[in-house]
């Protein structure tokens, strides 16, 4: 049926709930499920402007924009989930069209179906209510499942 799977994630539970969701149906049908997080450009010229200091496992402090941080907390709760699973799930970072551009990375990595949560993260996702999710299913090509968490 879907030999791949492309989950899209935006560090939102709801997006965290539908890769686990992608992962419990890839058991089922042998499929592969890959990831992929899309940062609007006007959201990460905002973030890249704004840095915060963190301190990695050795106790060794870097400076980083908040745009990187928000990569790497996403990436790390990826890799996290993956490893529940028992699986490593393939990460795609991509700045553009949120819409636009989880339907291209599904065709570039000749996903079969994406799986995508109902709401995202933060204000915007709470007041707009599943636009993301509402506009991958009107225009994507392929099929297209949204998680409820």
């Amino acid at each position: 049926m879907y030999q791949k799977m492309l989950v899209a994630v935006d560090g939102s539970e709801a997006s965290y709930h539908a890769l686990e969701a992608a992962l419990n149906l890839s058991k089922q049908l042998n499929a592969a499920v890959e990831s992929i997080f899309v940062f609007h450009p006007q959201l990460h010229s905002q973030m890249i402007e704004k840095h915060v200091t963190v301190t990695d496992e050795a106790g060794k402090s870097q400076i980083i924009t908040l745009a990187e941080q928000e990569e790497r907390e996403i990436q790390k709760r990826i890799q996290e989930i993956g490893n529940d699973a028992g699986v490593t799930i393939p990460y795609h970072h991509i700045i553009g069209n949120v819409t636009d551009e989880i339907i291209n990375a599904a065709k570039k990595c000749n996903a079969e179906l994406i799986v995508i949560g109902s709401t995202g993260k933060g204000v915007a996702g709470r007041i707009l209510l599943g636009s993301t999710s509402a506009a991958v299913v009107e225009k994507s090509p392929l099929p297209v499942l949204v998680t409820r968490k």
